[in-house]
């Protein structure tokens, strides 16, 4: 009798996304991602980076996206499902004002986020996950 081995269970988009940190940059730009350089284009051409600006990036990953509002000193949240993509923006440097944990899956009040407390929000390849993102 032959038995099928069965499928291991799937990965959490915690654990790909923990997986994939430390390479992420360099892989995404191996493909010509760009989604995070059109974000910085787009935002800069709303509220160009400054310091004191105050930015919410909702899954900030590696934050690519915030980098220059970063470099501004603005004052950049950054919120990730995935503890590994905020601990590669540690190891950068980068001077965020707050790095936290938080999933799309709860409203933002669940990280703290209060209506009004940004001059800009950001999210890039993000928010396909959430379920609901007027609860978001």
């Amino acid at each position: 009798m032959i038995r099928n081995n069965p499928k291991p269970p799937p990965r959490s988009t915690t654990q790909q996304y923990d997986d994939w940190a430390s390479k992420y940059d360099v892989e995404t730009a191996s493909y010509g991602w760009c989604a995070a350089q059109k974000v910085i284009e787009a935002a800069g051409t709303l509220l160009p980076p400054s310091k004191g600006i105050r930015v919410l990036d909702i899954g900030v990953g590696t934050g690519l996206s915030t980098e220059p509002y970063v470099t501004a000193r603005g004052k950049v949240v950054g919120l990730d499902i995935a503890p590994e993509m905020l601990a590669t923006i540690r190891k950068k440097g980068l001077r965020y004002e707050r790095l936290a944990e938080y999933d799309l899956a709860n409203p933002l009040s669940s990280a703290g986020i209060k209506p009004g407390t940004f001059d800009l929000i950001v999210s890039s390849g993000t928010l396909h996950f959430s379920k609901d993102l007027k609860a978001t």
